[in-house]
């Protein structure tokens, strides 16, 4: 007896393209592989019964359910943004390995293949499943490793370059335009030292899914070195690089590592280097997008910089050796300490000033800003130096000015990590005949985590002889309230990122007045850091906020300018 049923692939009921006795029909039962149709909410529409013989799922209990939910979880963000892309049209035609779940629990590699097509009744997801599992078995215990990242399943730098070469040749015929990604993590370091590697390696693969997230299908993901992440855009010029940057930048900074109590963020910045000369090779592109991505960590966090001929010529950034160099501006006296007022919102009046160190240059005579060379010094040994010049040069300051209250003082993770630190304070104090209440030490969020036991000992020890402590950046590393009462600060300083836009962002004013009533509670003072209007220190002001440093109190200056 033959069955009058009718079999549509449209959702529309007015619709039908065959029915089940048709040689259409039979021709689609019989193919091994899945062929499928999903309307516009990604839900199935039709099925063949091939899909039952390969995954187990009854076809009439898969019908009119999303394909998402059969697809295995470390694969449903590159699925999702697959199908992103093509309902934004931005692809009409993708193939992609992917994984299935199987009815009996295991997980099932496939290879899909979309395309999109315009139908009478509007936009249609047309698509085949085929088996590979057998295939991807053997091609993962063969030549995975050898190509992969073990930690985040990402590429490794060989296959990377391998890719990346691969599209140079390529311009020699083409006139496609690329785009090269060079992406370092924030805060990172942090993590391993304060937790566990075994800690870090988990948010490293969960950054990696991120990353991937925004990659179409001919894109390539590599993990570096470390916490350094490299994205090779297929078909990018500068401006559709630029939007990737800035949304991976955006994810970044929503994103949150939780390990009771606390909660760990991690930003990055982020390299840009166009792929479009043939005769450049791939070591020296990566080497420039590496460059741009120091050049963006100058312009603060969070900030991604595109490469130019003009940076490789830059003589700041590398080729120096900065040991020779900041002992020479030190006998030749060329560091300088700048003063920023700080002032009490109730009083109006200037509480204290911070000192900002400077760098004159020996060749221009330029002033050099400390974001330019800090992170050099530190690598090439030399920041102990620096740090004693800071104390030393602070403290005779004070001796010199009486008119100065008081005086806080920038000092790298480094000297915190010296147990010795509050007998070299009390001596140069001893020596310049300084009242040691004059003193502020102001030390990073992020750097006080590193060795959070020794950083309380050497605070209290300071406490004990009389100077004060400030805790600078505040809110940006490490988002928990909790290790506050670990670090006896006297005063809390509160990131600018959350002040600059603080009149225009109700989510920024949310955090100061959570974060300022809860240093309150603990019994500290509060900083609001980058205040540059009067609209913002009426609102600082009644959230309730102490304290208030940037431009609209005062610019960072000579010591000559402060009266």
């Amino acid at each position: 007896m033959t069955s009058n049923k009718k079999i549509t692939t449209s959702t529309d009921e007015n619709t039908v393209v065959f029915d089940d006795n048709s040689r259409e029909w039979r021709i689609l039962e019989s193919i091994r592989g899945v062929v499928f149709e999903l309307d516009h909410n990604g839900r199935f529409s039709y099925l063949n019964q091939a899909w039952s013989e390969l995954t187990g799922h009854s076809r009439n209990t898969a019908l009119y359910q999303p394909l998402a939910a059969y697809i295995h979880p470390d694969d449903a963000t590159p699925y999702q943004v697959m199908m992103n892309r093509m309902r934004a049209t931005e692809d009409d035609h993708v193939n992609r390995e992917i994984r299935l779940l199987h009815k009996d629990g295991h997980s099932l590699w496939v290879a899909l293949s979309l395309d999109i097509k315009q139908t009478k009744q509007g936009t249609a997801l047309f698509g085949y499943i085929s088996s590979i599992d057998k295939h991807r078995f053997k091609q993962e215990s063969l030549s995975y490793p050898s190509a992969h990242d073990t930690v985040t399943g990402a590429y490794n730098r060989h296959y990377f370059e391998l890719g990346l070469q691969s599209l140079i040749d390529a311009l020699a015929t083409q006139t496609i335009r690329h785009s090269l990604l060079y992406i370092e993590l924030l805060n990172f370091k942090l993590i391993n030292q304060a937790l566990s590697h075994s800690d870090g390696d988990i948010v490293l693969k969960e950054i990696a899914d991120l990353l991937s997230s925004c990659l179409s299908t001919k894109d390539l993901l590599c993990r570096m070195d470390g916490y350094e992440f490299a994205l090779l855009l297929h078909s990018h010029n500068d401006n559709q690089a630029s939007k990737v940057a800035n949304k991976i930048l955006t994810l970044l900074s929503t994103y949150r590592y939780h390990h009771e109590p606390f909660s760990f963020i991690v930003g990055g910045n982020i390299g840009l280097r166009a792929i479009a000369n043939k005769d450049i090779s791939a070591a020296q592109y990566i080497a420039d997008a590496a460059k741009a991505t120091a050049i963006s960590k100058k312009l603060g966090r969070n900030r991604h910089y595109l490469f130019t001929q003009d940076d490789g010529d830059s003589h700041h950034s590398h080729g120096c050796d900065w040991n020779h160099r900041i002992h020479a501006a030190i006998e030749q006296n060329r560091l300088q300490l700048y003063l920023q007022p700080i002032r009490a919102i109730a009083s109006q009046q200037v509480n204290h000033y911070e000192a900002l160190l400077r760098l004159i240059d020996a060749d221009s005579g330029e002033i050099i800003q400390p974001e330019l060379f800090i992170d050099a010094i530190e690598h090439s040994g030399a920041i102990a130096d620096v740090d004693n010049w800071v104390i030393r040069n602070a403290i005779k300051l004070l001796n010199q000015r009486p008119e100065i209250q008081r005086l806080a003082i920038n000092l790298s993770a480094h000297a915190f990590e010296n147990a010795e630190l509050h007998i070299l304070i009390q001596t140069q104090l001893q020596h310049f005949n300084v009242a040691p209440q004059r003193m502020i030490l102001e030390l990073t969020e992020t750097s006080s985590l590193i060795n959070l036991a020794q950083t309380h000992t050497v605070i209290k020890n300071l406490h004990a002889i009389g100077c004060q402590f400030a805790l600078d950046d505040f809110g940006t590393g490490f988002c928990s309230f909790s290790h506050l009462k670990h670090l006896p600060a006297d005063y809390v300083k509160l990131d600018g990122s959350y002040i600059k836009n603080i009149c225009n962002n109700d989510l920024d004013q949310a955090m100061v007045r959570s974060m300022n009533d809860m240093v309150h509670a603990l019994g500290h003072k509060t900083i609001a850091e980058c205040v540059e209007s009067t609209q913002a220190i009426e609102l600082l002001s009644a959230i309730g906020v102490d304290y208030i440093q940037g431009f609209s109190v005062g610019r960072p200056s000579p010591l000559g300018n402060h009266h």
